[in-house]
């Protein structure tokens, strides 16, 4: 089975506009997307190779980590994203740190999310907590997994993990979701049942996996843009 991911930046901070482009103060910069095959290898479009500098920001992923680590992170001063005061919730860890890590070093407090890796909560660094939860539209356990490696995980929803890290009611800088084929099960959760909570976020940026998963994706991304 051919699933193809792709990154893609979300902007719910910006309450009235239909997408980035409609925002009149916001630079078009920020805008990007690129693709990346199940086997990791990426390809950039020449969008996004005609949009990697300022206000855009790579976090993660330099070398030696794996270049799919690397998120993009829009410093438009409309997200007023200021060094010792962002907040970061990142779900997909998989022991691979370097955009948790870059994200502490940049001043932000970060709170990281996986279920897989085999490890209790604690606290990895002074401004990162770790948790042993999955991102999902309900409270429980759930089959987490890949190809032929799949088995229940604890989950929670995201509002009662925000609660849970003690943040609830901030805004919140940036969301990172790479969480193999959950990350539809958020925007549902958010848009359905927390949409008091989206309108705190500023950024988003995830991987969505399509092929067999194109019919939730298209449907969820139209009610985004409703």
């Amino acid at each position: 089975m051919n699933v193809t991911a792709r990154q893609i930046s979300l902007f719910p901070f910006i309450h009235n506009a239909t997408s980035v482009y409609d925002h009149p103060t916001l630079d078009h910069n920020c805008y990007q997307t690129h693709t990346a095959f199940v086997n990791r290898e990426i390809s950039p479009s020449p969008l996004l190779a005609s949009t990697r500098h300022r206000p855009q920001r790579e976090f993660g992923g330099k070398p030696p980590a794996p270049a799919d680590g690397k998120k993009f992170i829009c410093l438009d001063k409309i997200f007023n994203f200021t060094p010792g005061k962002c907040l970061i919730f990142s779900f997909g860890v998989n022991n691979e740190w370097s955009f948790e890590d870059e994200m502490e070093k940049f001043g932000c407090k970060v709170y990281a999310f996986d279920p897989t890796m085999g490890k209790e909560d604690h606290q990895r660094s002074p401004n990162i907590k770790f948790y042993a939860t999955g991102i999902a539209h309900y409270k429980g356990t759930k089959r987490i997994g890949m190809g032929n490696n799949w088995s229940e995980k604890k989950v929670d929803r995201f509002e009662n993990l925000v609660r849970q890290a003690g943040e609830e009611g901030r805004e919140i800088d940036y969301v990172k979701l790479d969480v193999e084929l959950s990350e539809i099960d958020f925007l549902q959760d958010m848009l359905f049942n927390s949409p008091h909570v989206l309108a705190k976020i500023k950024q988003i940026g995830m991987e969505v996996h399509d092929g067999p998963f194109r019919d939730g994706i298209s449907e969820t991304i139209s009610v985004l843009n409703a």
